[in-house]
């Protein structure tokens, strides 16, 4: 199939292209995407061993520990997905090659954008939830109801802000290490977190600044803090 890069937008050329870049994605980052979406697994599989060896009977995990394992691993994957698919455009000689794939940089933009901001990371997500949900259903009571929680919030006006916040802060995670994928080209992942660490903390400050109510702006901070 002949194709050259005189069109911004072709389809037919989009769609070998995407498909090819996905080949590609899934070889670097699919197995990763798998163990972490069945972290909630180990994490289950790691607290049994631990109080099988020191003789707890009466164990469990409850909702803030998940949480916690839920955040680092879902920021830490969100970082390194963008970072591990793309950061290869920065070095000279693997930058070139794929600058002379026949596609336009918006169709490139466009696969890069889909793969690492809304493939991989709803494919990591759907996983981690059905993980979280069947070890709910097959163990009750060493697993807190993950469920139940959610159906609670969703019930609960007052959590619409931080539940919108927590829909949107993947997103931005992926887009922010994609954007350090293509800029840094040594120590992407921790000059990217230390980017978006500073920028996070600017941004809090400058919302403090403005004249709002000191009640509003603490929980804003609160709920944007907490979803982080």
């Amino acid at each position: 199939m002949e194709m050259s890069k005189s069109e911004i937008f072709c389809p037919r050329r989009f769609g070998y292209f995407i498909a090819q870049d996905f080949r590609n994605c899934t070889k670097r980052v699919g197995l990763l995407t798998i163990l972490c979406g069945l972290s909630p697994l180990f994490l289950f599989v790691f607290t049994f061993l631990i109080n099988s060896a020191i003789g707890n009977s009466d164990w469990g995990i409850n909702n803030p520990i998940k949480d916690m394992v839920s955040a680092l691993v879902s920021v830490l994957y969100f970082l390194y997905v963008p970072i591990t698919c793309y950061g290869f455009l920065t070095d000279k000689k693997d930058g070139s090659t794929y600058q002379m794939i026949p596609a336009s940089h918006l169709e490139k933009f466009i696969s890069a954008f889909l793969n690492c901001v809304i493939v991989f990371p709803l494919a990591f997500s759907i996983l981690n939830i059905c993980t979280d949900l069947i070890l709910t259903s097959l163990f009750p009571l060493r697993y807190s109801d993950t469920l139940a929680e959610i159906i609670n919030i969703i019930n609960k006006p007052e959590y619409l802000s931080s539940s919108l916040t927590s829909f949107f802060l993947p997103l931005m995670i992926s887009s922010v290490a994609l954007a350090g994928a293509l800029i840094f080209k040594k120590n992407k992942i921790s000059k990217t977190f230390l980017t978006s660490a500073v920028s996070f903390i600017l941004l809090m400050w400058i919302v403090t600044s403005f004249n709002f109510d000191a009640g509003i702006s603490r929980d804003l901070i609160s709920t944007v803090w907490y979803s982080f």
